[in-house]
């Protein structure tokens, strides 16, 4: 599955990065830099969640604003194999997602913010390190929120 493309432009400390598939997912080389590196990965979706994880550990939350995700790196101590992106996604664009993270898996809170039903497929992304993968279909009324769980 391939989650990056190379890079799209670089200006100092700041590289920015496509996301493919949702998640940008790279190995970035150690580096003696005065400051973290500035990273924005774009091809993400306004409305959902989205995290970054280091080295496999703990996913942190970032911020997405026009399709593009916003973080830091320290590239000094060591190389950085990273993740940038949605841990989970749907196959409807309209519909928000709240991810979060627990040791026992994710939880989903789905809302459509629209006037009519939708049914759309969540899937959980195998990008990230540890956290369950899959789809579940949910069915969400006009203006409805559904739960779901990944255990």
């Amino acid at each position: 599955m391939k989650f990056c493309e190379l890079p799209l432009r670089c200006i100092p400390n700041l590289r920015e990065y496509k996301a493919a598939e949702a998640a940008f997912a790279s190995t970035l080389t150690k580096t003696a830099m005065p400051t973290d590196l500035f990273v924005q990965v774009t091809g993400l979706t306004d409305g959902w969640t989205a995290a970054k994880q280091v080295n496999g550990g703990p996913l942190e939350a970032i911020t997405v604003h026009g399709g593009a995700g916003y973080t830091n790196l320290d590239l000094n101590p060591a190389d950085v194999a990273v993740v940038v992106g949605h841990p989970v996604t749907c196959s409807n664009p309209a519909v928000r997602l709240v991810v979060w993270w627990t040791e026992s898996g994710l939880e989903v809170y789905a809302q459509n913010p629209t006037n009519a039903a939708i049914t759309c497929t969540l899937h959980a992304s195998d990008a990230f390190k540890g956290l369950p993968a899959g789809e579940k279909t949910v069915t969400l009324a006009a203006g409805g929120v559904a739960s779901v769980s990944w255990q």
